[in-house]
């Protein structure tokens, strides 16, 4: 796991046992004064499995020679991710984000990410433990962001102290008022990119005309509906998309204002936001231009009919987003050991110690 140039401020890195015993690290970014590697970086991961000075490449070449590894291995830039949560705090300064846990689960970059402030989206009993273990609050830090929940799913949320979910369909709100009736709910609705890399829209979110019956049903059932969340399709890759879901969202707002719903102050614009290399500016830049154009348009203060953006006890509204890819795609490098060749004509062949059935199961991913 390599650690590259990104600089934080915390307790000195001699302290990092990587014991079970130890409470999350704490980053100052704000105050960042010096070489990550000088920090605590967080809990479970190790101090001597950092390098702060060479590049991925060379950190794995000096690795496989030492151990001499003949096996599939990941490294891992955690300064990557820091890099990238920057970026994301300079181009979408209103939206909080809730990393997808569900994109990759490594310890390392779940507990950085904790440590950096960000939230979490969960979507299984599993993915909640892990982040709960990192002592993140479960009533501030994590949306479970499954629409169709096991009912287990909902009597482990009530037990935790984990209330914000989204839903789209009346069954899941009466599986809901069931096994957690003190759950902040979110409805869901269905918004597209087409052209995104996996197309969600036939899945999960409900359709425009559906929203106002389901809003009723939460009312109906005495559940206290809080928000707004969509999601336009993992990879997307039309950034009008966002501003499109942005619009319809607004319109959800205007119609639980009209069915007397004051308890309004979540806006959760989802995930979709692309991978690729580097700091993450080139991938954020395009689609935050978009994001803060509709924001600005359709929830700087209030609608058209007066319905405000923020709950009833008069508290901001929280824009949250759930990106996954954006985050761990380019901090994460797969090595793979060539133990075989041979060659058929033109053609030539590799084995390795990874494959279909491994890291490389989902392609299209």
């Amino acid at each position: 796991m390599s650690l590259s140039d990104a600089s934080f401020t915390s307790s000195d890195a001699s302290a990092s046992s990587g014991s079970e015993d130890e409470s999350p690290a704490t980053f100052d970014a704000a105050a960042a004064t010096g070489p990550a590697g000088t920090c605590l970086v967080a809990k479970g991961v190790r101090a001597d499995t950092l390098d702060t000075t060479a590049s991925v490449q060379a950190y794995a070449s000096r690795k496989i020679k030492e151990l001499q590894l003949e096996d599939t291995f990941y490294v891992f830039d955690l300064g990557n991710v820091y890099r990238r949560l920057k970026t994301w705090r300079t181009l979408l300064p209103r939206v909080r984000p809730f990393y997808a846990v569900k994109c990759n689960p490594d310890v390392g970059i779940l507990s950085t990410l904790a440590a950096l402030g960000t939230g979490f989206d969960c979507a299984s009993q599993v993915e909640l433990q892990s982040v709960l273990s990192l002592g993140v609050d479960p009533s501030r830090d994590v949306v479970y962001a499954n629409a169709c929940k096991r009912p287990a799913y909902l009597r482990h949320m009530q037990r935790t102290g984990t209330g914000l979910t989204t839903f789209d369909s009346i069954s899941e709100l009466c599986k809901i008022k069931s096994y957690h009736p003190g759950a902040s709910v979110v409805l869901r609705i269905r918004a597209d990119d087409p052209n995104a890399r996996c197309y969600l829209g036939n899945k999960y979110g409900a359709e425009m005309d559906e929203v106002r019956g389901l809003l009723q049903k939460a009312q109906e059932l005495e559940l206290r509906t809080v928000g707004v969340s969509f999601h336009v399709g993992s990879g997307a890759s039309d950034p009008q998309a966002f501003g499109m879901a942005i619009a319809l969202a607004r319109r959800v707002f205007d119609e639980a204002h009209d069915l007397g719903i004051r308890s309004m102050s979540v806006l959760d614009i989802g995930g979709g936001f692309a991978g690729g290399t580097g700091d993450g500016m080139d991938q954020l830049l395009e689609a935050s231009k978009v994001i803060n154009a509709a924001l600005d348009a359709h929830f700087s203060c209030s609608s058209d009919n007066g319905a405000p953006c923020c709950g009833e006890g008069g508290e901001n509204l929280r824009i949250i987003a759930e990106p996954g890819r954006y985050f761990s795609e380019s901090a994460c490098t797969l090595y793979s050991y060539v133990f075989g060749k041979r060659e058929r004509g033109e053609r030539k062949e590799y084995f390795l110690t990874d494959g279909i059935y491994g890291s490389l199961h989902n392609p299209p991913f």
